[in-house]
């Protein structure tokens, strides 16, 4: 660690990692139309193909946190990224739903090892008094990969094809390589025992419930109403173990403090709408505006560029609105706003209200990006490593979710508004249509008269677009009133005084 408030030259690789997790999503999700008029992919497995790599995420990152502590945090960011890097490359040679899924898993599990491993080398290499703007840079970078990515994929997809999008990532996580021998081999003194078998139940927990939420849009109730009750018993099971384990992976000092509880729950619930944002919204700016995927990537960077400029400024936010739950709530009351400008926006069909809309639901950033550092410094130093995997998983978690959640709830009111006009088509091409709107394009361009069924099917994916968004809004304005209604001045103990909590 240095003694000045300059950030460390190692920390561009941590940041680079970051960046590179960012825009391996974001790539995708402009990807989705194509990848589904080429493949024939319905929403369902759409879905699938964008949310495997933060479900998987998600689903180890608990694991990778110990793991780093008891291997070394450099030597699992090393091998988070080769195997990221691995799982990009195969992606590009894909020739099948199935098998694209396999390789975005893989990208998932090295970015699972990868970032809670760099989350924590950031408290260790940098200064107390620089880690809060660290912190808001690495939630930049994510957001810098959101507003990157979608201009590499619509570059991509002119040139080539989809598989292309994927190879965009490869230079950020060879640079990321590149910087990882600056990075220290020291590791915490003290390593907190593993408790395996919380991390499992947690692991299952989240598959169980993603999956359940993904039904939604497979139509499938029956599954989503068994996998919904798997997650539920598995969440008690995993409350009443937390209670008796012998090292809990709960820790109950951290989980009594309000400020944690307050941060986790804006994190989780800020990625849920944030998931459902980047799998509903470039579907949208494509198939329903009939932009391309690089006029789409670029419509996108109001919201993108608003969320780099909110993150990277968040304390300086916090600061001049005299505390952190001012800054938070009212990001989150403009994102709200937003969500609601882009729900409003096809009735109208204004430019202005989708890019006005668009750039308030960035400035949503500030709370994620204050809360994670609130998060993670609610734990000691040698814990820092599980800290950053829990902030981690529900950031992941969150977002795996939010596409789950929200992308179901697009594929239901789609499915069920189309419906009328598939019914007088054959099975096969109405089980075609009705599975997604690029599915129904590819069907009426291949009818006599397939204008109408082109016309209906769009108009019923903006139907679920505007369900999907007033939901996203509601779910802003209540986590505004969560951090409201929940804050109050928390006592650090490593710094001996008050800060603003959540």
């Amino acid at each position: 660690m240095i003694s000045s408030g300059r950030l460390p030259f190692a920390f561009v690789g941590l940041a680079l990692t970051y960046l590179a997790a960012s825009v391996n999503l974001s790539v995708t999700s402009i990807a989705l139309p194509s990848i589904a008029s080429d493949l024939g992919a319905t929403t369902a497995q759409l879905s699938w193909i964008f949310n495997i790599t933060p479900l998987v995420n998600a689903g180890l990152m608990l694991f990778a946190g110990a793991w780093a502590d008891r291997f070394g945090r450099r030597l699992l960011l090393v091998s988070g990224l080769v195997i990221f890097l691995a799982g990009t490359v195969l992606s590009a040679t894909a020739n099948g739903v199935d098998t694209l899924i396999l390789w975005r898993a893989l990208t998932g599990a090295g970015s699972a090892l990868a970032m809670p491993a760099a989350l924590a080398l950031t408290f260790d290499i940098v200064p107390e008094q620089g880690r809060r703007t660290a912190i808001g840079i690495l939630g930049a970078t994510q957001a810098g990969g959101a507003l990157v990515g979608p201009i590499l994929a619509g570059v991509s997809l002119a040139v080539w094809s989809w598989p292309a999008t994927f190879l965009t990532v490869v230079p950020f996580i060879v640079i990321a390589l590149a910087a990882t021998p600056r990075l220290p081999r020291s590791n915490p003194d003290t390593v907190t025992p593993m408790d395996a078998r919380g991390t499992t139940l947690v692991s299952v927990a989240i598959v169980a419930l993603v999956y359940a939420a993904n039904e939604l849009s497979a139509r499938t109730p029956l599954v989503a109403i068994v996998a919904l009750a798997v997650g539920v018993i598995v969440v008690v099971v995993l409350v009443l173990w937390e209670q008796r384990a012998p090292h809990p992976l709960l820790d109950a000092s951290v989980m009594r403090q309000r400020g944690f509880r307050v941060a986790t729950v804006v994190i989780f619930g800020s990625q849920i709408v944030l998931g459902g944002f980047f799998f509903v919204m470039p579907q949208y700016l494509q198939l329903v505006l009939g932009h391309t995927p690089l006029e789409a990537g670029l419509l996108l960077i109001p919201a993108l560029a608003a969320w780099v400029v909110a993150s990277t400024t968040a304390a300086r936010t916090a600061a001049a609105l005299h505390g952190v739950h001012r800054a938070v709530a009212t990001g989150l009351g403009l994102a709200a706003l937003g969500y609601v400008l882009l729900a409003v926006q096809p009735a109208s069909g204004s430019l202005v209200l989708l890019i006005g809309g668009l750039f308030l639901t960035g400035l949503g950033a500030v709370g994620p990006a204050i809360m994670t550092h609130t998060a993670v410094n609610s734990y000691r130093s040698e814990q820092r490593t599980i800290g950053a995997a829990v902030n981690g998983t529900a950031a992941r978690f969150g977002f795996s979710f939010g596409i789950a959640l929200l992308g179901g709830l697009l594929g239901a009111v789609y499915a069920s508004a189309v419906a009328p006009v598939t019914s007088g088509l054959s099975a096969a091409n109405a089980a075609t249509a009705s599975g997604s709107l690029a599915s129904a394009l590819t069907v009426s361009a291949s009818l006599p008269d397939g204008s109408a069924l082109a016309a209906a099917a769009r108009d019923a994916f903006t139907s679920g677009y505007v369900v999907t968004f007033a939901v996203a809004a509601a779910v802003c304005a209540a986590l505004a009133i969560i951090v409201v209604v929940g804050s109050e001045r928390v006592e650090d103990p490593r710094h001996g005084g008050a800060r603003a909590g959540a």
